[in-house]
């Protein structure tokens, strides 16, 4: 009945981690008293922006072989969305935030400011 749910904790987690060099990180979601899920997370490693070639003091491309260096060709992105009366606008979040992220202008600009802005 929908009185004992309200007052019926569920304290069961989700755990979600990963160690991709050169970044570790973890999440953990729980229920508590909710009725169900409202929170939301997002952890990507995987974002790709445009990347500004590197260029050395001989005007040469300079490129990149290593596995930590090709990890480090992507954006990392991290949200936490907490599903403050109800869960819709955390899922549409998790769903939407980094297309939306990466479709802006000022993502693509290579402009630190203009990247903080968005």
């Amino acid at each position: 009945d929908d009185l004992s749910a309200l007052v019926t904790k569920i304290d069961e987690t989700l755990d979600t981690r990963s160690k991709n060099i050169p970044v570790a990180w973890g999440c953990v979601d729980m229920q508590g008293w909710r009725k169900s899920m409202e929170d939301a997370h997002v952890a990507r490693l995987d974002v790709s922006p445009p990347i500004k070639p590197l260029i050395n003091d001989q005007q040469q491309l300079v490129t990149k072989t290593t596995d930590c260096d090709k990890q480090s060709n992507y954006a990392k992105v991290f949200s936490v969305f907490d599903g403050h009366g109800g869960p819709e606008v955390a899922r549409f979040c998790d769903l939407y935030l980094v297309h939306v992220l990466v479709s802006q202008k000022q993502w693509n600009s290579f402009d630190a400011d203009g990247c903080a802005d968005v």
